[in-house]
């Protein structure tokens, strides 16, 4: 699902958002590093593809021609870190028969 890394509001756009896009809900920009399938926080630059300009505010708009709309599971709401924490770690275990 793709939607707003700042509010979650679900983007109901059919391609990519353009650079000048913004949230429906929050008017937060859409064409953002947060917003990429290539953003990953552990990574050099916090991006997977490596031979990319550093992009300074992950939350700003910016012309990245990489960008690809992250299409992920909504965050759930109602269970704070520990317990999504707890969750993992139990399915990281889980016996499948």
């Amino acid at each position: 699902m793709k939607y707003c890394y700042h509010c979650h509001t679900i983007w109901e756009g059919f391609n990519q958002p353009g650079r000048r896009e913004t949230c429906l809900k929050c008017a937060e920009d859409l064409h953002v590093c947060l917003n990429c399938r290539f953003y990953d926080q552990h990574k050099s630059n916090q991006c997977q593809v490596n031979n990319l300009d550093p992009v300074k505010n992950k939350d700003k708009a910016n012309f990245c021609d990489e960008f690809h709309f992250a299409d992920k599971p909504l965050p759930e709401k109602n269970k704070n870190k520990t317990d999504q924490a707890r969750e993992q770690w139990k399915n990281l275990f889980k016996k499948e028969s």
